[in-house]
């Protein structure tokens, strides 16, 4: 289940050689960190929207990670790791007062336990389920993909020639899901075990549980875009969760009382936010259609309470709080990158490799990415020219990024700590000024790696400390209740009994794939099934013909994974109709 003991309080995915392979989301920074693909050389995919289909998935999953951590919760997330690492020697001599960054090292693990499952498990349902209906509001990942692959609409020659805009994407998507790079993807969740720190297939059972529940008490959530935006802010846009962080940072708890307070975040997400979301579906969904309408998502600044949810449990106290707290975390920074990081948040970095950089004594630069050899040049921005004239050169990056308030793509290049340049891949323009101002302060990849890895190898409690202790007791005791709080729901039986004993010590070697290791066939359709109808009903007729099987098979295949499944682990992961099934289990 969760046994390692002292390990880094943050796991670092941005350290490590910048030349290495990696695709993940920063929570502390935002910073979507996706080095598999060079900018350069997808340039004119990024200005025509006809991003490889190859990248949907990433790009589907890191998005929904950008977003979940834009919000409030989110936000003070990352600030409470950033906490202890802001002064090393602070965090060592409160390892036995616990009274100051080293209460707040505790607390981030928490948080992290209780809420990792849910924010894997609704990146997940994004990349697998999440279909935009008819509902005004649609996710940011929907966004991102309508802008990444709009383009394809009028290129793609094997889709339907009659489809819309809108549903040209939803077909692009549902196609893709049921790719071969799909089938794969959702192979290996299926692989993974019941790990609360990993989070993975417990939490995207976890939230497929929620969706099938919600949606029969509230029918307009059936739109699973829809229910993916709205579950995303009623748990990471609570100002009352977030004011818990913020007191942790501003004021502290007395120590005697973490080992409670890990205990009583627990029962809040867990007994009280679910028990109102569920008996006040009815009534929220529309707040959140109201208050989505009007503002951007993420908003943690104060602003008028009219208008927000009441499941935001929002008032100015809490929100100045709130924004007090990354004050207080900014000024206790080892550095001046913490700001930047807040200021850098609502920017949705794409795709980023290494470059040598060099900006000459006219002020032009020219940037040569160290992973394919392609060059971009063009004129510096001034404040990068170096000063006095003459030349400089060194290490940077080129960086693919969304300007979401505008929706707009632009290449970045930074060399050291600098912005050196920007470029419109349609316009081919450099420096347009909007777009400047809004990145003037972005901190780069390489001062994002730089305190990922310091906070990843140095933040750590010694030995023989108190702070060792209620740091063990309380990341035991948050293990402990998020495992048995996501299990219970997400492996709830269709009569509303709990899992059997064999059936999860089964899922928690090897998941889904050990628990059907004596029937592959049955694993292999179950997946075929989950992919062709994830977020929709799937007709038997276009589900033959995408894996081409006769009609009669898919009927006797869906029966056969039913009766298995419901065998196995007592639920029956399709709904089947005359013609058509849907809502996936799994």
């Amino acid at each position: 289940m969760y046994s390692s003991l002292h390990a880094p309080l943050y796991t670092g995915e941005l350290s490590g050689h910048i030349l290495a392979r990696r695709c993940n989301t920063d929570l502390i920074s935002n910073a979507v960190t996706n080095t598999t693909v060079d900018p350069l050389k997808i340039q004119n995919a990024l200005a025509t929207g006809c991003l490889s289909k190859e990248l949907l998935h990433p790009v589907m999953h890191e998005t929904t990670h950008y977003s979940t951590f834009l919000t409030p919760v989110g936000t003070m997330m990352g600030a409470l790791i950033v906490r202890p690492s802001a002064n090393l020697l602070d965090f060592l001599l409160d390892q036995d007062s616990v009274k100051g960054p080293a209460q707040a090292a505790i607390i981030a693990e928490v948080f992290s336990l209780y809420l990792k499952p849910l924010i894997e498990g609704l990146a997940l349902f994004a990349e697998f389920d999440a279909l935009p209906g008819q509902s005004p509001i649609i996710t940011t990942t929907s966004s991102a993909v309508r802008k990444l692959y709009s383009g394809h609409w009028k290129t793609d020659t094997f889709a339907p020639r009659t489809l819309s805009y809108e549903e040209y994407i939803e077909h692009l998507v549902i196609k893709t899901r049921a790719s071969d790079k799909g089938y794969y993807r959702k192979k290996l969740l299926f692989s993974r075990p019941l790990d609360i720190k990993d989070g993975y297939l417990l939490g995207y059972l976890y939230v497929k549980r929620l969706w099938c529940l919600l949606a029969s008490r509230c029918p307009i959530l059936e739109d699973s875009d829809l229910f993916l935006a709205f579950l995303i802010d009623f748990f990471f846009g609570d100002f009352q969760l977030a004011e818990i962080a913020a007191g942790t940072i501003l004021t502290g708890f007395q120590p005697g009382d973490l080992e409670k307070l890990t205990e009583a975040i627990g029962s809040y997400i867990f007994d009280k936010r679910v028990n109102d979301l569920i008996d006040h579906i009815d009534i929220y969904v529309p707040q959140y259609l109201s208050h989505a309408i009007k503002f951007r998502p993420g908003h943690i600044s104060a602003t008028p309470e009219t208008g927000h949810p009441a499941y935001h449990n929002y008032n100015s106290e809490r929100a100045t709080l709130v924004q007090l707290s990354l004050n207080i975390s900014s000024r206790h920074s080892r550095s001046i990158i913490w700001p930047n990081f807040m200021a850098g948040r609502h920017i949705l970095r794409l795709f980023g490799c290494p470059a040598n950089v060099i900006i000459n004594e006219t002020g032009s630069f020219s940037a040569v990415s160290i992973e394919s050899g392609e060059i971009i040049e063009g004129p510096a921005l001034e404040q990068a020219r170096p000063f006095g004239g003459g030349a400089v050169s060194g290490v940077g990056t080129i960086e693919a990024l969304m300007l979401t308030r505008e929706w707009r793509v632009v290449i970045a290049v930074f060399l050291g700590n600098e912005l050196v340049a920007l470029r419109d891949p349609k316009s081919t323009k450099f420096n347009d000024s909007d777009a400047v101002k809004e990145c003037d302060k972005l901190a780069p990849y390489l001062a994002l790696e730089a305190v990922c890895k310091h906070i990843a190898n140095e933040t750590k409690f010694s030995e023989n400390t108190r702070g060792v202790v209620l740091f063990e007791t309380c990341r035991r005791k948050a293990a402990d209740l998020a495992y048995s709080y996501y299990t219970d729901e997400a492996l709830q039986s269709d009569l509303g009994l709990p899992a059997s004993e064999s059936a999860l010590e089964s899922m928690n070697l090897g998941g889904l794939t050990n628990l059907f290791k004596e029937e592959p066939d049955i694993l292999a359709w179950l997946t075929r099934f989950s992919l062709s109808c994830g977020g929709r009903q799937a007709s038997f007729s276009e589900t033959a013909e995408h894996w081409q099987v006769d009609i009669p098979s898919v009927i006797h295949w869906l029966d056969k994974v039913n009766e298995v499944s419901l065998h196995m682990t007592g639920k029956q992961p399709f709904n089947i109709s005359d013609n058509t099934f849907g809502v996936s289990s799994f």
